[in-house]
């Protein structure tokens, strides 16, 4: 674990950022973060209900809830939202209070996790750190939530569903390739250094490895997963990318929609895509563990 005087050149001065902080200044993008999140439970609880998926997953709980971390966030609350319309108990954690947080808990405290996780039988572990934090939260608290948090939550034992990102695949190698003018492919089997010494290829820690604190601790994250799929854990990767409504991280002369629609090209989906996405995973679980799914 780093030590909390550990360089970090990622940071910056300045009061503490994060999704929560954007959208409490502006109220025009928290109106429709809102209604984004809550037009996306409602698609894909219509979608979900009265399917075999739906008819596997409440098999899979046994009447148990669903636990959720991150419940405060753009994904977890629509998610909270979801399982209710469906009808499932769901628990949602997070450490800011909002309607869908039913406890307030770090998933790096592992007694909190435990006692948030005890009278549940599934997770969706969507609790991150990610771009919008990195200049204002320490690579040590990067490496708290999304690495040993994850650790935490797959300590309980339960079938996860474990969030990561795409982003962590856009490498210092592939953005050498896009200047290059090559068209790059990513799929699940992009950034897997658990396969790198199997397949031929050599793993470069410079060219290959994640170019930010948050794909790092993510891609950490993904690997824990597969270690304790590998030791016959229910849990599968699923990598989501971009999906939230606020402007592009990144300079740029287009407009934000503009941009977002370009985006839905290659790097981007919506939300109830994803709530989707989540549900039918944790639905087919056994069927699908020890994947990473993009």
């Amino acid at each position: 674990m780093l030590h909390p005087d550990a360089p970090d050149a990622e940071l910056r001065g300045g009061p503490k950022q994060d999704l929560h902080s954007l959208r409490a200044r502006d109220s025009t993008l928290d109106e429709l973060s809102d209604k984004v999140q809550r037009s996306a439970a409602a698609r894909a609880a219509a979608a979900l209900d009265k399917t075999a998926d739906i008819a596997l997953l409440r098999s899979l709980l046994c009447d148990k809830p669903v636990l959720v971390t991150g419940s405060a966030g753009y994904l977890g609350f629509a998610l909270h939202l979801t399982l209710q319309k469906l009808g499932v108990a769901v628990v949602g954690v997070d450490v800011v209070p909002r309607a869908t947080v039913d406890a307030i808990a770090d998933v790096a405290d592992i007694e909190a996790m435990r006692r948030c996780g005890q009278p549940c039988s599934a997770v969706l572990h969507t609790a991150a750190l990610h771009a919008p934090h990195a200049h204002s939260w320490h690579a040590c608290e990067f490496a708290a939530t999304n690495a040993v948090g994850t650790t935490n939550v797959l300590s309980l034992g339960l079938p996860t569903v474990h969030t990561s990102t795409t982003s962590l695949t856009i490498t210092g190698r592939v953005k050498a390739r896009e200047r290059d003018g090559e068209l790059v492919w990513l799929d699940e089997h992009s950034q897997r250094p658990d396969l790198a010494s199997g397949d031929g290829n050599a793993y470069d820690e410079t060219l290959d490895a994640p170019r930010n604190k948050y794909g790092r601790t993510k891609l950490e994250g993904e690997q824990r997963c597969l270690l304790a799929a590998r030791d016959g854990a229910d849990v599968v990767v699923l990598r989501a990318p971009r999906f939230f409504p606020e402007d592009a991280l990144e300079e740029n002369s287009l407009p934000s929609a503009n941009i977002k629609a370009n985006e839905l090209l290659g790097r981007r989906c919506a939300l109830s895509d994803l709530v989707d996405a989540h549900l039918r995973a944790l639905a087919r679980i056994r069927l699908v563990r020890g994947s990473v799914l993009t």
